[in-house]
């Protein structure tokens, strides 16, 4: 099997440049075992991975031109061209600078509280039992969410408008809080201002997302929440 992979070292080189060589197919074979299999016989190349499950999201790259987890993306047997993931400053290889996204994430899934949880406030007084079960499913999706980056590349909204949206990743996250009992936080406001409508609602986040998470579902269920509260900004009315 023909692998085209790009090697890059900043600190040296003047521009990316591609290496070539053929590793062996075998049925099932991944990105990320191609990848390893040039690696330690052809020539070394800089990759991260973690579980190699598509739990930890370290191994997103470029797949013939598209966005994947190299841990799940089967190969046949034919040419492939392995590239670092778009949109990101690269570190070495295939491995990308992944801590600004990182950083974001994980600010917009930092809890708000107002009190501790103790046993006394374990069920918070605006507990809604029916609300809880219609969001149960969608929490659970939410859960699977590896913090890839797979969808920030693919959304036309954000290559269009960085300034106005954040982006599909870090609207999971809001949504997620939104639906923790525990955070105290307006999300249906943040949501709004970080760019919940100007999402074009193309599907391609929902394509690309090698985790199932169903984010024209969660920008509904924002939509809804914010359209309740007249939060609609008058460029979407």
């Amino acid at each position: 099997m023909k692998m085209k992979i790009q090697k890059y070292n900043p600190l040296i080189d003047a521009a990316p440049y591609y290496v070539e060589g053929e590793v062996e197919y075998r049925e099932g074979i991944t990105a990320l075992d191609a990848v390893y299999l040039f690696h330690t016989q052809v020539e070394p190349v800089n990759f991260e991975y973690a579980c190699g499950g598509r739990i930890c999201g370290r191994c997103g790259a470029m797949v013939d031109g598209e966005p994947k987890l190299m841990c799940f993306a089967l190969l046949d047997d034919s040419e492939h061209t392995i590239e670092p993931l778009e949109g990101f400053d690269i570190i070495r290889d295939l491995v990308v600078d992944r801590s600004e996204l990182d950083r974001r994430l994980a600010e917009a899934d930092t809890r708000v509280m107002t009190e501790p949880v103790t046993e006394e406030t374990l069920t918070p007084a605006n507990f809604d039992a029916d609300e809880y079960a219609e969001t149960s499913d969608l929490m659970m999706y939410l859960e699977r969410c590896s913090r890839c980056g797979l969808c920030m590349v693919k959304c036309p909204a954000l290559a269009a408008d960085k300034q106005h949206y954040v982006g599909p990743a870090e609207m999971v996250q809001i949504a997620f809080k939104d639906m923790d009992w525990y955070d105290k936080a307006d999300r249906v406001a943040q949501a709004v201002s970080s760019g919940l409508y100007h999402c074009i609602q193309c599907g391609m986040c929902d394509e690309v997302c090698m985790q199932q998470v169903p984010h024209l579902k969660l920008w509904e269920y924002l939509r809804t929440k914010a359209e309740a509260r007249d939060l609609v900004p008058s460029y979407a009315k």
